[in-house]
């Protein structure tokens, strides 16, 4: 299976993609961080570039592990985390519906 995961710098994304590939999944990272385990480097919160992640690498499940949490608290602005947590995650199920990560026929619902 093609899988989307968020975080994949971060401490519980970089222990989960090599065992996904373990079991035989194609694993595409998502981080603003650069690491190993991170093939497209940026922000979930940046809609353009996960929808085109999830169509261009034909996505077929999600595994979103990619938060701002709270040691970040001291480092990043309460917009930051709104914008990550809450407009990341948005577009994130937006892209989830998309008719390549579900198989789904039905149209892509309205923004």
């Amino acid at each position: 299976m093609r899988i989307l995961l968020t975080g994949s710098s971060g401490w519980l994304g970089s222990a989960l993609a090599p065992l996904l590939r373990r079991l035989g999944h194609d694993v595409t990272g998502l981080d603003p961080v650069p690491s190993a385990e991170t093939l497209i480097v940026g922000s979930i919160a940046n809609r353009d570039l996960v929808m085109r992640a999830v169509g261009e690498n034909r996505i077929e499940a999600i595994i979103h592990c990619g938060a701002l949490h709270k040691p970040n608290i001291d480092s990043h602005a309460n917009s930051d985390f709104i914008a990550a947590n809450v407009q990341g995650t948005l577009n994130l199920l937006d892209a989830a519906v998309l008719p390549m990560c579900n198989g789904s026929s039905s149209r892509q619902r309205p923004r």
